[in-house]
């Protein structure tokens, strides 16, 4: 308890949560997890700020206020635009430079022999793999009482070509 005298308010608050839930019926694995980040939460700035007298380190199980927290002046604009001092044409580089290399991948570069393999199906790399897979769609389409005559046009083509 030594060390709850030094965290600040909101670190106790955080503290007494993760004691509740650890008391709940959660695993203990997972408590011990909460203690342990909570713990690298907690020792940062928070240890070395001096708390305030008035301050009363007692947690109680009614909710705090949105409309009277520190929380409310909190802007999200703030949480995820960050002013990070980048050029004012960076921006127009990264653009240009993807649209050169898309451009290029895309429109202008001719296939060559690995774009061709990507592009043949799985039947045509394994011999044999279609035939088994439309005697497969033929006994599944009969025995829903489907009719199978396109599977059985296609397995025929297949046959008379070997």
């Amino acid at each position: 308890m030594a060390l709850l005298r030094l965290v600040n308010p909101s670190c106790f608050r955080l503290l007494n949560s993760f004691r509740y839930f650890a008391k709940q019926n959660v695993r203990e694995s997972v408590s011990v997890g909460c203690r342990v980040s909570l713990r690298k939460i907690c020792t940062s700035p928070c240890v070395h700020s001096k708390q305030p007298e008035d301050m009363d380190n007692t947690m109680t199980d009614e909710p705090i206020k949105y409309s009277t927290s520190s929380a409310r002046g909190h802007s999200s604009y703030d949480t995820f635009f960050i002013e990070r001092g980048a050029p004012w044409y960076q921006m127009y580089l990264v653009l240009g430079s993807t649209s050169v290399f898309l451009l290029y991948f895309l429109a202008l570069r001719e296939e060559n022999d690995l774009d061709e393999e990507i592009g043949k199906s799985l039947f045509e790399r394994i011999s044999g793999l279609e035939e088994q897979d439309l005697k497969a769609k033929i006994s599944n389409a009969k025995a829903m009482g489907l009719d199978s005559k396109v599977y059985e046009k296609r397995l025929m083509e297949i046959q008379s070509k070997q």
